[in-house]
């Protein structure tokens, strides 16, 4: 049987071939009708579209990456999951340019990151978080240009974003405040950091572990801001455990557990505090072997990134958005969960 091609599909629609290709490649300024008599053509001719050839016909796709550095947290994870996103696309054109910036950047090193993707007209971008953004209107100039943005990890509000893409914030916490009973009497007291409540994911947490271990275990839960600096989260952390008899747990809801876990250690506390981790990061595995580390959240950045890259993919080449909020579930690892992921990155 002779293999049916778009001029066959355009005579049976009465329209030219040129309507039939921008309808395979999603195009919406196309009139209904002209649209529907190409799918019904498409229907009784029993064709199917190849998906690398209609790549083929499209132009190329550029985004635009910018967030912290991989050595900086877990944002090394979560940019390989970006990359693998752009890399399961290449047959469809589709490629990134990364703009890497401290997460305590200056807002200008940032703001020029944006300029600069405007002026190389990017299709769309993936942004953040860094701990000093405030020029939300910058962002939301971007959107209403018609370069959608993907936020990464946290929302931002009044940035016209596209799409946030994050872990379920409020789910970590109760997750967290679970593992906590294990640990937890009546009267002890706990503490929560964060980078900063000023990111919504990092309020999530804070607020739903505390109020679910003062509901459910009486105890009362104070909250800390790390600014994501690992000398001041060592130093919050001996803070905490030289003033507070009471303490038996702390909850790292962010990246800095393990200058909390040397001052547990520093301040002689191993047997009597605990803390909960959020994802694996490298220094961990001396903690999780001495008992101090009794828990991880597992975020799973990778996916995260895969994720952010296509849905935006999918908006771009469709004009289809699925949900304005992607809420990633996370993982709680024991040890041995936590002992075959340390494993596995070594």
């Amino acid at each position: 049987m002779r293999r049916v091609t778009i001029k066959d599909i355009a005579s049976a629609a009465g329209v030219s071939v040129g309507t039939v290709s921008k309808v395979l490649n999603g195009d919406l300024t196309v009139k209904e009708k002209n649209m529907k008599a190409v799918e019904n053509a498409i229907a009784e001719l029993d064709y199917n579209v190849n998906n690398v050839a209609r790549s083929l016909a499209r132009k190329p796709i550029k985004l635009g990456v910018i967030m912290p550095r991989p050595t900086e947290g877990f944002f090394g994870s979560l940019a390989e999951g970006i990359k693998n996103g752009i890399a399961s696309l290449s047959d469809y054109k589709v490629d990134a340019e990364f703009c890497y910036c401290s997460i305590h950047a200056k807002e200008q090193e940032i703001l020029e990151c944006l300029h600069k993707f405007d002026e190389e007209e990017i299709n769309g971008i993936l942004f953040g978080p860094f701990q000093q953004f405030t020029a939300v209107e910058e962002l939301a100039k971007l959107e209403r240009k018609g370069i959608p943005i993907v936020l990464l990890l946290s929302d931002i509000y009044g940035s016209g974003r596209l799409v946030c893409v994050g872990v379920d914030g409020v789910l970590s916490g109760k997750t967290a405040a679970d593992l906590a009973a294990m640990t937890l009497k009546p009267g002890d007291s706990c503490a929560v950091f964060v980078g900063s409540k000023e990111f919504e994911e990092h309020r999530a947490k804070a607020e739903s572990f505390a109020q679910q271990v003062s509901s459910d275990l009486a105890c009362s839960a104070a909250v800390f801001e790390t600014k994501d600096d690992s000398k001041r989260a060592y130093d919050l952390a001996v803070g905490c455990l030289t003033e507070d008899p009471k303490l038996r747990l702390i909850y790292a809801a962010t990246a800095n557990s393990v200058p909390v876990c040397r001052a547990i250690c520093d301040c002689k506390k191993a047997e009597q505090v605990k803390l909960i981790a959020t994802d694996i990061i490298p220094g961990l595995k001396p903690y999780i072997e001495q008992g101090i580390v009794i828990g991880t959240l597992d975020q799973h950045m990778a996916k995260q990134g895969d994720i952010a890259v296509k849905t935006l993919h999918r908006y771009l080449t469709e004009n289809v958005i699925c949900d304005r909020e992607i809420k990633i579930a996370p993982s709680l690892l024991l040890h041995s969960g936590m002992m075959k992921a340390i494993a596995d990155i070594e």
